[in-house]
């Protein structure tokens, strides 16, 4: 799946009044995960600040999102340097590392991950990361395993039901993606169509002249 699929609908910077998502990080063990986007807008369990609410969060976001993984690994750095609770640094700095160095950078970005989901246990985006970089290297069983961890934080979440459907269909296990295939078009239509049209020798050679998977792309 290609790194646009990680595009989060970042919110506009708020005031110099909102609290910092790092510097306020408490565990409690209340809340639950809410994640929406094109892989989820992302929401901490509500005993942790928001990244969003962090205007360090939201430059380096945007720098991840733009291809400056560099930039964005020095401000991942720089916030876990003021609090090594900062739980969305090490997930941020561990996707944009994969991205910047590719595979042989995998294991390495799944060590930051996992800290900000040992931090965070309720931090769908940490899963779904993982899940994406494991799935680059060809960890199916465990790619799946932390997909569904994320659908279990934040049930019928998109890109979560495209990231189970491109590995079933990596695996030449057609029949369950094209199920998965439907439950991500039934959430958000016109962006998964876009997507699979995109990705349609990366992940769907096997099922381009499956007539179930034209009408998918018709309906």
């Amino acid at each position: 799946m290609r790194k646009s699929i990680l595009a989060v609908g970042c919110i506009a910077l708020l005031s110099s009044l909102v609290l910092s998502s790092c510097s306020t990080t408490k565990k409690e063990n209340t809340g639950s995960l809410s994640t929406s986007s094109r892989v989820s807008s992302i929401t901490a369990a509500s005993s942790f600040p928001v990244p969003e609410s962090d205007p360090n969060y939201v430059q380096a976001y945007g720098d991840y999102d733009s291809g400056k993984y560099e930039t964005a690994i020095e401000l991942c750095d720089q916030a876990i340097a003021e609090n090594a609770q900062c739980f969305w640094a090490y997930n941020l700095k561990g996707i944009s590392t994969y991205f910047e160095n590719g595979n042989s950078a995998a294991e390495e970005c799944l060590a930051l991950i996992n800290k900000s989901t040992d931090i965070n246990p309720n931090y769908s985006y940490g899963y779904f990361n993982k899940a994406l970089i494991q799935k680059g290297i060809k960890k199916w069983d465990a790619s799946l395993s932390n997909f569904n961890k994320a659908l279990s934080l934040k049930p019928n979440d998109t890109w979560s039901y495209y990231g189970i459907a491109t590995v079933y269909a990596d695996t030449k296990q057609n029949e369950q993606a094209l199920n998965y295939l439907k439950l991500a078009i039934k959430a958000d239509p016109t962006g998964v169509k876009a997507q699979i049209r995109d990705d349609l020798e990366r992940h769907f050679s096997s099922l381009q002249n499956d007539s179930r998977f034209q009408e998918l792309l018709r309906t």
